[in-house]
């Protein structure tokens, strides 16, 4: 039954009061003949002393209601049991809750409050109890229950503006990408909207095609008027055109599509069309001719 202040008032789980408190329903009894010594119920049991250890016992007794008959005697009037942790003894300790979240006064929604913590009285099979059980063992509890927290007021997220794109990453070609970045300007407090994970955007440039000046290959050593010795060789410097991916291939087009660009090479301004060679000469093989006699 559930307590109240005027009594018992209303029926509950079972499960919500102690099973070892549940008063037998039935029991084994005896009706004493007229000469027997007749004792009452067994007393309760005493209180094991603490700490619960099998060294300690506890004990019960009872009384004579009806004396025996001439040649008759009463029963042990005492009964006496080890005690035996979890089964008929406890020990007893203090739990104490986590925090609980920030208590704020009515109509709150931030600003300071309350946190609290509850004290609670544990056997030593896990089960709650009245917290009158520590009291009695006069058990230390220097907890503090209550602080003092604060909610903080909700805040949105708020970020600049977008930066203007960047400059290409490239100059020309298909790979070149442009950025552009915002930053956090109000950091978000509490419940408010959260700042996003996004910050910088990408894409991709105008597409260029690519120019360069680049060297044919060296002709063969050309010499004059002889067949061999001190020559020249040359090469051409053309224009091509690529979409400046690496595994690109490159054509050659007008020259003029490349007169904006500086005329270097591989970063080598000086600029050379034609270089000194030597052309071997052959070699001649004089051979005797031996006389048929």
């Amino acid at each position: 039954m559930l307590n109240t202040v005027d009594g018992p008032s209303e029926a509950v789980e079972d499960y919500l009061c102690d099973p070892e408190e549940m008063p037998l329903g039935a029991r084994e009894s005896r009706l004493p003949c007229p000469e027997d010594c007749v004792l009452n119920d067994w007393g309760p049991w005493s209180r094991c002393s603490m700490p619960c250890t099998r060294n300690n016992s506890r004990v019960r007794a009872a009384y004579t209601l009806r004396y025996p008959g001439v040649g008759r005697q009463c029963p042990d009037m005492s009964d006496k049991e080890s005690c035996s942790l979890n089964l008929n003894c406890f020990n007893y300790f203090y739990n104490i809750t986590d925090w609980s979240t920030c208590q704020l006064s009515p109509n709150a929604v931030c600003g300071s409050g309350i946190k609290t913590r509850m004290l609670d009285c544990v056997r030593s099979d896990g089960k709650s109890v009245d917290i009158k059980f520590c009291e009695e063992l006069s058990l230390e509890k220097n907890w503090q229950m209550n602080i003092s927290c604060t909610v903080e007021c909700p805040v949105n997220c708020q970020l600049s503006e977008w930066s203007t794109w960047s400059e290409c990453s490239q100059t020309c070609g298909l790979e070149g990408k442009m950025r552009r970045q915002r930053s956090v300007v109000q950091a978000s407090q509490g419940d408010g909207r959260p700042c996003p994970s996004q910050m910088e955007q990408w894409k991709p440039c105008p597409v260029r095609p690519c120019y360069r000046w680049q060297y044919s290959p060296w002709s063969e050593c050309r010499v004059e008027s002889v067949v061999c010795g001190h020559g020249t060789r040359y090469r051409n410097l053309s224009c091509f055109v690529s979409d400046g991916s690496s595994d690109s291939e490159s054509s050659m087009v007008d020259e003029e599509l490349c007169n904006t660009l500086e005329l270097a090479i591989n970063g080598d301004r000086k600029i050379i069309l034609k270089e000194a060679c030597t052309l071997p000469c052959p070699v001649v093989a004089y051979v005797a001719a031996q006389a048929t006699l």
